[in-house]
């Protein structure tokens, strides 16, 4: 049971860590996401997303996250 905890726990690590390198990544390149005011429910395609975001007048979007939010890139 231990070692189980402990393999889940460094996967959940894992996870965290690579989020954060990415928002890292794209705050250096000088990329700007803002949520979707619009989209509604998982972000499953960046396909929709991308055309919801064109729609609010932003550049594109795509899906991001663990909780797969739509977020629009200024």
């Amino acid at each position: 049971m231990e070692r189980k905890t402990l393999s889940l726990l460094f996967m959940l690590f894992l996870l965290l860590a690579a989020d954060v390198t990415v928002k890292k990544a794209d705050a250096l390149l000088g990329r700007c996401k803002v949520k979707s005011s619009r989209y509604t429910g998982p972000c499953l395609t960046d396909t929709k997303c991308s055309t919801v975001c064109r729609g609010e007048g932003y550049k594109g979007g795509d899906c991001h996250g663990f909780r797969r939010r739509c977020m629009c890139l200024c």
